[in-house]
């Protein structure tokens, strides 16, 4: 995670993209940081967020607040935050190449993953 940080951001927990919605040390997207917020944020302490947003049938994550939404977005800016979801995500990640590669995936093979454009999908 170390690594990634540094890669991402430089440790940077308020690095924002200038091309793309990424943001914070881990430079979330808004979907993807909103599904890991959705699926783990009540594992961190964050039940009420967590359950303030829906995903459509399309598999897009909303909250209806936009006030709410921000409030859930700025919290990439967290380093805390961020280094708990991103690991969250990189445990999902390892998850699905497991069970693709019959094997634990090496730090190499989920970096791969990611810049390969696999990565887990926001849905």
């Amino acid at each position: 995670m170390v690594r990634t940080a540094a890669r991402e951001s430089n440790f940077d927990p308020n690095a924002r993209a200038t091309t793309s919605s990424a943001s914070g040390m881990y430079q979330f997207l808004d979907q993807t940081w909103l599904a890991m917020m959705s699926r783990h944020g009540g594992e961190h302490g964050l039940a009420r967020e967590a359950g303030m947003i829906e995903q459509s049938e399309s598999g897009r994550f909303t909250v209806s607040d936009p006030a709410e939404r921000q409030r859930i977005l700025d919290m990439r800016f967290d380093a805390g935050i961020a280094a708990r979801m991103a690991g969250e995500l990189a445990a999902e990640n390892a998850s699905i190449l497991e069970s693709r590669i019959g094997r634990q995936p090496t730090s190499g093979n989920c970096t791969r993953r990611i810049f390969s454009g696999q990565a887990v999908r926001p849905n």
